[in-house]
């Protein structure tokens, strides 16, 4: 007994402060991790007199609160008075903490903006800690879990935050750029970024995209520590200088799939980027609407499970830029031109997903489906995340790929990287589109057909004869084959004529026709990309066709 509480009573008192504030925060306060804690809710451990103390005060201050109310006001007010309120210029959680054992962060800082952005982070970690308060449909936005809107109150209400704002102003690439105020905004600026874009950048808000960067970068939001959390935010703030200096920096765009599972530990490394296992951090990016999963057994009685938030992920690295201009209407800068978005991260997708089609020889295709991305935008408002779903796309068979054929993906991989392949590129994505996107056959018969074109087609000539005749001399050998091979693609353009100039519609005898034609391009471009990369390097269609009719390569 102390203090007239008996054990029970205290672990009742625990369990109740664990209910209104969460695991990660309860765990915060007491110094310890949520084993320990188990331990002292089972009565396996005893409670240490500190961690007593520390129960016996905040239920000093429940017992203050009106007995009539709601829990979820508890709920809200507990979670202020612990982040918003100071001890001895500590948040109070902090404080807490410190009683319990706690050490403050200790990182060096190099100028008054950094040692500013290390004390608020301290104080402002705990308010990541607290279980999401947010309202209604933005609830269910990602990232909005981890988020309290006590985490905005403790930014904005921090007494060093004004102090930390006038510092970051000392740097010279900001003279003059936030001289412009706005009305309920204060200072703003116009900041322009090389993925299209520009908004306003409120300088009121810096401090909490600094912060909510820092926080969404954490690979392990359940493991994180204030130390952690703290150097990762002086890592934002870095990037962020670097970049109003101009300097070349690199950020990350995540971006998910579905379709196929990778081997345990299995990873596939390509310049800029890796594919790897989604995780439960990924998972953070993706939207409710994208819960779900479908399972298949393959030949050989083997489950294969996916999600349709992705079980892939290739991380990419790309060069990113920014502009920062006065938002006075006199100076405000048109969209510089030097701005460009990255034009490398799509034409790495789509050799990624028709790469593994090619990699990968079973009785269905291997299919990679684009679901949710992510790109990082630093000086941006929130999270960049878009999104789409795979069940409006075709029907997909899901594979658990094997170590060769992920070794195999590799491989074509790096064939479709050639310099020659961007030459195709169309055909490329109009394959992948009639895989993965359309589920009328004639759509898939177009697309098909139009990959042809890319292919061998040119202005010159009759373009059925030297586009079915250039696919019958790269994929067949002899006379009779080639002749046979071309009188079948010649009655499958005839179907594509007739469809596209609304002479009449497909027939069920037409169908199998249609995979037939999506077949053809797939192995053509197979053929081109191991076997006839020296067709491939010629510049146009006209010159492959011309090179393979006259058997000039």
């Amino acid at each position: 007994m102390e203090g007239g509480r008996s054990e029970e009573d205290e672990r009742i008192a625990l369990a109740w402060i664990d209910n209104l504030v969460g695991a990660k925060m309860l765990a915060y306060i007491l110094n310890c991790d949520r084993s320990t804690i188990q331990r002292h809710l089972s009565g396996e451990a005893p409670l240490s007199v500190k961690h007593r103390e520390i129960i016996a005060a905040i239920r000093q201050f429940h017992e203050s609160l009106p007995h009539d109310s709601e829990n979820q006001q508890h709920r809200e007010v507990l979670g202020g008075w612990l982040t918003l309120g100071r001890v001895h210029d500590r948040s109070r959680a902090r404080a807490i903490r410190a009683h319990a054992g706690g050490e403050d962060v200790q990182l060096t800082p190099k100028d008054e903006a950094q040692r500013l952005l290390i004390i608020i982070a301290s104080d402002v970690f705990p308010a990541f800690l607290l279980p999401s308060d947010i309202p209604g449909d933005l609830a269910s936005r990602p990232f909005a879990r981890e988020l309290s809107i006590r985490v905005v109150q403790a930014i904005f209400q921090h007494p060093e935050a004004q102090a930390f704002l006038e510092a970051f102003l000392l740097s010279a690439e900001l003279h003059g750029k936030f001289r412009h105020e706005e009305k309920h905004l204060g200072p703003v600026a116009m900041i322009y970024h090389n993925m299209g874009g520009g908004e306003t950048l409120q300088l009121s808000m810096l401090l909490n995209m600094l912060l909510e960067s820092a926080w969404r970068h954490m690979d392990d939001t359940d493991s994180i520590s204030p130390e952690r959390f703290t150097l990762q935010a002086v890592k934002e703030l870095q990037l962020v200088r670097a970049l109003l200096a101009g300097k070349p920096r690199s950020v990350t765009a995540r971006y998910a799939f579905t379709g196929v599972s990778l081997p345990p530990d299995s990873r596939l490394e390509i310049p800029n980027g890796v594919v790897r296992p989604a995780n439960e951090n990924d998972n953070r990016f993706a939207p409710p609407t994208l819960t779900g999963q479908i399972t298949t057994t393959d030949e050989f009685g083997h489950n294969t499970l996916v999600d349709y938030r992705g079980n892939v992920v290739l991380e990419y690295r790309y060069p990113y830029r920014i502009r920062l201009s006065s938002y006075d209407e006199e100076d405000m800068e048109s969209f510089p031109d030097d701005l460009h978005p990255p034009v490398e991260i799509e034409p790495a997708i789509i050799r990624l997903r028709f790469g593994l089609m090619l990699a990968v020889k079973r009785d269905y295709r291997a299919q990679l489906i684009p679901t949710w991305r992510s790109v990082d935008r630093p000086l941006s408002t929130g999270v960049d995340v878009s999104w789409s779903d795979p069940r409006h796309g075709a029907l997909f068979t899901p594979v658990t790929l094997t170590d060769v054929e992920v070794s195999a993906w590799h491989t074509w991989y790096e064939r479709l990287s050639a310099p020659s392949v961007n030459r195709i590129e169309l055909a490329l994505s109009r394959v992948l589109r009639a895989i993965a996107e359309r589920r009328d056959p004639s759509d898939v018969l177009i697309d098909s057909v139009i990959a042809w074109e890319n292919l061998f087609g040119t202005k010159e000539g009759e373009p059925t004869f030297r586009i079915t005749m250039s696919l019958a001399m790269l994929l067949k050998i002899s006379p009779s084959e080639r002749e046979d091979f071309r009188s079948e693609l010649v009655a499958i353009y005839g179907i594509r004529s007739r469809l596209v100039h609304g002479n009449g519609t497909l027939t069920a005898d037409d169908y199998p026709k249609c995979q037939r034609a999506l077949d053809v391009a797939i192995e053509a471009i197979r053929t081109l990309v191991s076997e006839r990369t020296d067709i491939l390097e010629l510049v146009d269609g006209g010159r492959r066709s011309t090179a393979l009719l006259l058997g000039l390569s």
